[in-house]
């Protein structure tokens, strides 16, 4: 199969325009061959950076926007190439990938893994770092406020302890201690 071939059968699949063998043996390859599967997402990018650009006919650019609106995913990808094409112009919609540079390196799966695995516990920790620091911020305030009351109730019983050696001083009522 040809380039040109493979990439216009990559075009009708992504527009669902293969008849339902051709697409079946299209998807049983996509889940066989690896190299083909990473030249899906080249198709829908160059598909969609074509798209943009209004380098399609007519036709296959409605088959595309009638795509694009009824796929959130694909619907994201639309928008940053329109808002890039709007900032710095059509032909900077997309950087297409090399062959060389979609190649995921073996192993590169397995560290994007442990890397996410690795901030996961990170968040973990920061989030229980906040919530022991929010914790402690409340256990902090609570204690000052039983401080405030406690200073409250020694200066009450101050009061309480000069009226009553006041009124005793009065009376003439002998201590009891």
């Amino acid at each position: 199969m040809t380039d040109d071939q493979e990439a216009r059968i990559l075009r009708e699949y992504i527009t669902g325009g293969l008849d339902e063998q051709s697409a079946t043996d299209f998807e049983h390859r996509l889940l066989t061959d690896d190299n083909f599967a990473d030249s899906l997402d080249l198709g829908e990018t160059e598909l969609l950076e074509a798209w943009v650009g209004g380098e399609l006919d007519e036709e296959l650019a409605a088959r595309v926007a009638d795509l694009v609106a009824t796929s959130p995913r694909l619907q994201a990808r639309a928008d940053t190439a329109f808002g890039l094409a709007n900032r710095r112009g059509p032909e900077a919609a997309f950087v297409v990938p090399t062959e060389e540079s979609a190649a995921v390196p073996a192993g590169r799966s397995k560290l994007v893994l442990g890397l996410t695995a690795a901030l996961l516990i990170t968040l973990v920790a920061l989030l229980y770092q906040l919530r022991a620091a929010s914790d402690r911020k409340a256990l902090e305030s609570r204690l000052q406020q039983l401080e405030s009351e406690l200073a409250q109730i020694r200066s009450d019983e101050i009061d309480l302890r000069r009226e009553l050696a006041r009124a005793r001083a009065e009376q003439r009522i002998p201590d009891q201690q």
